[in-house]
């Protein structure tokens, strides 16, 4: 039996078996992955951005931790919460999407992710909403499994399938 699904301004049908979308919300406020650095070492990723991607992947296992990572490509849907616009938007999905994938230390997994790599995602919705008040500073990720019927934009006269808002 197919699931009708709503997407894009038109009703599609998903088949049997495929993943439902996955919601998870983090209340952290959203920081923007830094450059690597070089040192003596070698690059290494700057503290402050490990650290952030540590409690992405520590929250996003806590949320969802009987869920399987996602496998075949997907669509992320991210909206910030946040003062903070002064961050470019595109560094903060980047810090998400990296502490919310299956992390490996020597080939080995330290964590499993809601998704195995980034390089699955296929499609990005991401808005930053104005939250004045800091202790109402969150980040939303929706995850959905790409089907080739999707359609990713709303028609004229249609509203975001999330979040309702007008997309004219």
């Amino acid at each position: 039996m197919d699931n009708p699904f709503f997407l894009g301004g038109r009703t599609i049908k998903l088949g049997v078996g495929l993943r439902k979308p996955a919601t998870y919300i983090f209340r952290h406020d959203a920081q923007s992955k830094q450059r690597a650095r070089s040192g003596d070492s070698g690059h290494y990723t700057p503290k402050k951005t490990r650290e952030y991607e540590g409690a992405i992947a520590e929250s996003t296992k806590m949320q969802h931790p009987m869920l399987s990572p996602f496998t075949g490509k997907i669509f992320t849907e991210i909206h910030f919460f946040t003062d903070a616009y002064h961050r470019d938007i595109d560094n903060m999905v980047k810090s998400i999407w990296d502490g919310m994938q299956t992390r490996r230390h020597n080939g080995n997994i330290t964590h499993t992710g809601a998704f195995k790599n980034d390089n699955q995602i296929d499609g990005l919705f991401a808005r930053r909403w104005f939250e004045p008040d800091e202790s109402k500073h969150r980040t939303e990720v929706i995850i959905r499994p790409v089907t080739e019927k999707m359609i990713f934009a709303p028609g004229p006269g249609q509203h975001c399938p999330t979040c309702r808002c007008g997309i004219e």
